[in-house]
């Protein structure tokens, strides 16, 4: 699994892989915090399955918009429409 964070331009600023997407959001969430990076004014790209546990990371993290490369479930859609995230 792989992934990328980036701003609302386009510019990256991380990119992460590993054996789960939920490693990968983790890695990507962990270096924003670290440097101190708004994450409301990115987003993120992953590709591998999302479930609902990748995506409550996502939206605990207010990211905005969650771009996806796989599978999305069901609860996991759910969760980003409550919570007002934009999945694609």
């Amino acid at each position: 699994f792989s992934g990328g964070l980036f701003l609302s331009d386009g510019t990256l600023l991380y990119l992460a892989e590993d054996i789960s997407s939920q490693n990968v959001l983790d890695q990507l969430i962990g270096s924003a915090l670290r440097d101190e990076v708004d994450t409301a004014e990115t987003f993120a790209v992953l590709k591998g399955n999302c479930v609902v546990e990748t995506m409550r990371k996502a939206v605990i993290a207010k990211i905005p918009v969650f771009a996806v490369c796989g599978a999305v479930t069901a609860a996991a859609k759910k969760t980003a429409d409550e919570a007002g995230l934009r999945l694609i």
